[in-house]
């Protein structure tokens, strides 16, 4: 067996309550992901995408656009779009 550490990061029920504002399509995806979510409220956003070892592959401010995720090695990720005071948290699969 394998064991897989993450880390975690505490949130408050309002952050957890936000999880179904998030939408990532396609998932899986091969090259791009397409991201929208509600309860932003206009603030800054950066998106970060960690590998099941819990490292940071991608880091970047986002700007409401497609996410390039064709150079990633293919395998599961935890998409993590951080808000000042929100985090949406998904996970994906890149093929």
């Amino acid at each position: 067996t394998e064991d897989i550490i993450l880390p975690l990061m505490a949130v408050s029920t309002q952050d957890l309550q936000a999880a179904d504002e998030l939408q990532v399509s396609p998932n899986p995806a091969t090259d791009v992901l397409n991201i929208s979510v509600s309860g932003a409220d206009e603030e800054q956003l950066h998106v970060e995408l960690l590998d099941l070892s819990g490292r940071s592959v991608l880091r970047q401010a986002w700007n409401k656009e497609a996410l390039n995720i064709a150079e990633l090695a293919a395998g599961q990720y935890v998409l993590r779009l951080i808000g000042e005071k929100k985090m949406w948290v998904q996970r994906i699969v890149k093929e």
